[in-house]
């Protein structure tokens, strides 16, 4: 009979566990925010949690969950997302969540199965070919902004633009916080400033090498700047199609801002699926 045992790993250590990771967390585990937990057969890694730790807001979101197929129907899930949850109410979390594309079901069944709350869909993927992209937007015209309407690239943001995003951390999906990617690219991604203050941004980042990028909008909702929104998303693609020619990209859109990116690429639109969360409050 197999023995299990579940451990946290420290960075030192985790590579020994690379061959667990997907999702591009591999280069991640040796961060100081990374959390790595391990399920082990014997001295064999057999199961692996990576989390991502933002003691700001006292909270951890789960990003992955793996277990090898041959040790897989027996509670080393749910054990890995038990140990999660000690280690966040150790070092004082008052909420844990996790952020997919959906369906995915064995994950959700681990963790309701430890009490976290149903899936809720937070955003809407729609991937769209970069080629029917650039078409389109050759042919959009947009009346010009008004004064006091600046962009600028993100890598250029100041230490004002920080503070407002650490006053308003909490308002928007972790998933399009500028700073909470690891596969960021600070060299095409741009935000928006509105009298000198951080109105919004476009986050760019790596879905899959040389295939994919995902942009993360977001725009303050008191802001009222009419055409603001296509402004954003015409200055973003444009310079993304002009540095990264891919294949096609994926578009993360709250369920609101989908209606604006439908009306321009409708017609061409792959597939769209939906990004849902899932979370527990610590007591």
């Amino acid at each position: 009979m197999t023995h299990y045992s579940f451990v946290r790993l420290h960075s030192q250590e985790t590579a020994r566990v690379q061959h667990l990771t997907f999702g591009g967390y591999g280069g991640f585990l040796s961060q100081p925010e990374a959390l790595c937990l391990a399920a082990l057969a014997g001295n064999e890694p057999v199961g692996l949690l990576v989390a991502g730790v933002h003691p700001r807001l006292a909270n951890t979101r789960l990003l992955s969950l793996f277990v090898q197929p041959a040790h897989r129907r027996k509670g080393l899930g749910t054990r890995l997302v038990q140990l999660l949850e000690t280690v966040a109410r150790a070092q004082g979390d008052t909420l844990l969540y996790a952020e997919y594309v959906a369906p995915k079901l064995a994950l959700e069944r681990v963790l309701l199965a430890c009490g976290w709350q149903p899936p809720a869909i937070s955003l809407e993927l729609i991937e769209t070919p970069f080629a029917a992209l650039a078409d389109i937007l050759r042919q959009v015209y947009l009346p010009p902004l008004p004064a006091g309407v600046a962009f600028f690239a993100w890598h250029d943001h100041t230490a004002a633009d920080l503070a407002v995003l650490a006053a308003r951390e909490g308002e928007f999906a972790p998933a399009l916080d500028p700073r909470s990617e690891p596969e960021l690219l600070t060299e095409g991604s741009i935000g928006v400033r509105v009298n000198g203050t951080l109105a919004g941004w476009a986050a760019l980042h790596h879905l899959a090498p040389d295939l994919l990028r995902a942009t993360a909008f977001y725009l303050f909702p008191e802001v009222r700047v009419p055409h603001l929104w296509r402004h954003i998303i015409l200055t973003a693609y444009t310079r993304q199609l002009e540095a990264y020619p891919y294949r096609s990209m994926v578009i993360p859109c709250v369920l609101p801002f989908a209606r604006v990116v439908r009306r321009y690429v409708g017609a061409h639109i792959i597939r769209t699926q939906h990004y849902c969360e899932q979370r527990k409050p610590l007591d």
